[in-house]
C-alpha cells in the first residue's frame, strides 16, 4: 500500500511551517497539500495561499463542503450562528471537506496520513496532543456532537473502529513553542501571512467566532457590513433572537457594529510592523 501524507495548509504560521518541515523531512512523492475553503478567508489570507501553492509548487488540492456553499449559506440554513460549544462551522466547513478527500484516496489503494500543525502551547484542551494518534473518516457530525459514551452504546461501533474507518492523524511540531514557530520561519526566510503584521493573532476564518475584542476592533469596515447583513439574513429565518448575532458576551448576543466602535483599531488595514501578541514577527 502505498503511503501519502496529506498535509493541511491553513495559512496561518504553523500550518506554514509544518508545510514546509515535511517538505524537507519527506520525499515529494509522498506529499499532497490540502486547504479547506470555507469562503469566510480574510481576502489578504486568499492570496498568501496562492502565494504558498506558486512558491512553493504545492499543486494545493481545494476543498469545500458539499453541501453548503459556504459560512453565509451555513449559518442561513441552521438558522443561528455557530458557538464556542457548538462549532459546526469547523465541522462543516473544513473537517468534513478533508476527511472526504482522505477517503478518495483511501480508496485509491492509499495509506492516508494527514498532517496538522496542532500545537500544545496553543491551548489547555490540547496539553494532552501527542505527535501520533488516530481519527476516523466517518461520522464526522456524530463524533462532533455526540460523547464517546453514545458511540459505544451505537450498533456500529465494530464499524466505526475498524481499520477501513481509521486514519492516522501526524503533528510534527506539537511540542514546539511560539518562539521556536517564528525562529524555525525566520531561520528558513518563510514569509508569513500579513495579517500577523497587522496585529492579528489568529489568521482563519474572518472574523472567528472566537475572535476577541481587539481582533473583532481590527477587522475592516467590509468585514464588518459582511457580518452585519448576514446577522439581519439569520434573524429573519431563527425562531431565538439569541442566535440572530455572531458574537456574545456574557451570554447575551451583541450586534458586530456595538463591538467594533467600542474596540476599532487599525481598521485601514496598514502594515504596522510587528506588533502581534508575541512580538516576534521579525
Amino acid at each position: 500500500m502505498k503511503k501519502l501524507y496529506l498535509v493541511s495548509v491553513s495559512g496561518g504560521k504553523d500550518s506554514t511551517v509544518t508545510m514546509h518541515y515535511m517538505l524537507n523531512k519527506y520525499p515529494r512523492n509522498q506529499l499532497k497539500f490540502i486547504f479547506a475553503d470555507t469562503g469566510w478567508e480574510n481576502p489578504l489570507t486568499y492570496k498568501y495561499i496562492d502565494y504558498l501553492d506558486k512558491t512553493y509548487k504545492l499543486d494545493l488540492i481545494r476543498v469545500s463542503s458539499e453541501k453548503f456553499k459556504d459560512m453565509e449559506t451555513l449559518c442561513v440554513s441552521k438558522k443561528m450562528f455557530p458557538n464556542r460549544v457548538n462549532k459546526f462551522c469547523t465541522n462543516e466547513l473544513k473537517i468534513i471537506p478533508i476527511l472526504n478527500k482522505i477517503n478518495e484516496f483511501k480508496l485509491l489503494g492509499f495509506k492516508v496520513i494527514s498532517v496538522v500543525g496542532v500545537r500544545k502551547e496553543e491551548s489547555e484542551k490540547r496539553k494532552g496532543e501527542g505527535l501520533w494518534k488516530t481519527n476516523f473518516t466517518h461520522h464526522a457530525n456524530f463524533i462532533s456532537f455526540r460523547s464517546l459514551k453514545n458511540i459505544k452504546k451505537s450498533k456500529s461501533v465494530k464499524n466505526f473502529y475498524s481499520n477501513e474507518n481509521a486514519v492516522t492523524i501526524y503533528q510534527p511540531i506539537v511540542n514546539w513553542t511560539t518562539q521556536e514557530v517564528y525562529d524555525y520561519s525566520k531561520k528558513n526566510n518563510i514569509e508569513l501571512n500579513p495579517l500577523y503584521k497587522m496585529g492579528c493573532s489568529r489568521v482563519g476564518c474572518y472574523p472567528c467566532i472566537n475572535s476577541s475584542k481587539n481582533e473583532i476592533g481590527m477587522l475592516s469596515f467590509e468585514a464588518v457590513q459582511k457580518v452585519k447583513a448576514l446577522e439581519n439574513k439569520v434573524s429573519k429565518v431563527t425562531t431565538n433572537s439569541k442566535n440572530a448575532t455572531f458574537f456574545y458576551s456574557k451570554g447575551k448576543p451583541i450586534p458586530i457594529e456595538d463591538i467594533y466602535k467600542k474596540n476599532e483599531f487599525n481598521s485601514l488595514g496598514l502594515d504596522l510592523g510587528c506588533i502581534n501578541p508575541y512580538g516576534l514577527c521579525e
